[in-house]
């Protein structure tokens, strides 16, 4: 199942990397200390924690217009009869500070995982 929505607002700070329509959300969290011992990897959540997963994310491309994540795994999602989510695709529709915040929330998100993160220029 391939999750689609508008995004008007992208955050990031140390603890989340988020986009969300003031419904929807997608949320991307890694621990601090990257390669810590409490550092288990990239977490993605979508609505809400029933709805979550670490380490299940194979890519990441940000354009200015549009977020796709493709997971390696599904995400089971409760409010859509069970179904496995299996790909995002967010239209953003932020300003360019906030692209820019996401931008760099990913790359720090991602950081020992470049490979699984295509950023447009």
């Amino acid at each position: 199942m391939i999750i689609q929505f508008s995004a008007n607002e992208a955050a990031m700070d140390t603890k989340y990397k988020t986009v969300t329509n003031g419904e929807d959300y997608l949320l991307f969290q890694r621990h601090e200390t990257h390669g810590g011992e409490d550092d288990t990897g990239v977490y993605i959540e979508y609505l809400d924690q029933g709805e979550a997963g670490e380490n299940i994310v194979a890519s990441v491309d940000l354009s200015r217009d549009l977020l796709t994540i493709i997971l390696a795994a599904p995400l089971f999602s409760a409010r859509h009869q069970r179904k496995e989510i299996r790909r995002f695709e967010v239209c953003l529709s932020i300003s360019d500070v906030q692209f820019l915040a996401l931008r760099q929330g990913l790359e720090l998100t991602f950081w020992d995982r470049m490979k699984q993160l295509t950023l447009a220029e």
